[in-house]
């Protein structure tokens, strides 16, 4: 499994060639793992899970792209070093259909109270910002 979490983090800071080839050398099982890992569809053909994992990550990748609001507000979450407190923040800063949109685009349960939607997010855009920010992805002010 730390093998696949490693693989993930190379996979986010590649190119689209570099990815396609990563992937390529993988198994079907190890692909539908990275597909569970990255919450996108898991069943299918080998073809059709590594389409899934590109489209995957290049929407992340616009999604994050420097100067973006998601790659601004995962720089201010990732910088703190509680995500428990970026929760705070997002949770003072937003409501709740703005934290379910965020959420969704995040591939994150929707449902739960406004702590449990921001603390999600938290977590995730912490752990993003991590993986991001050693390549300089957005790393925008």
């Amino acid at each position: 499994v730390g093998a696949i979490a490693g693989l993930i983090i190379s996979l986010r800071r590649a190119d689209g060639a570099a990815r396609s080839d990563m992937l390529g050398r993988e198994t079907e099982e190890d692909l539908r793992v990275i597909c569970t890992r990255l919450r996108t569809k898991s069943a299918g053909p080998r073809k059709k899970l590594v389409s899934s994992i590109e489209k995957t990550l290049s929407q992340d990748d616009k999604l994050f792209a420097p100067g973006t609001p998601a790659a601004k507000l995962a720089k201010l979450v990732g910088q703190m070093r509680d995500p428990e407190r970026g929760a705070e923040a997002l949770g003072k800063r937003f409501k709740v259909p703005d934290l379910k949109k965020l959420a969704g685009n995040l591939r994150l349960l929707k449902t739960g109270k406004k702590a449990d939607l921001s603390g999600r997010i938290a977590r995730e855009l912490h752990d993003l910002w991590t993986v991001l920010s050693g390549e300089g992805v957005a790393a925008a002010p």
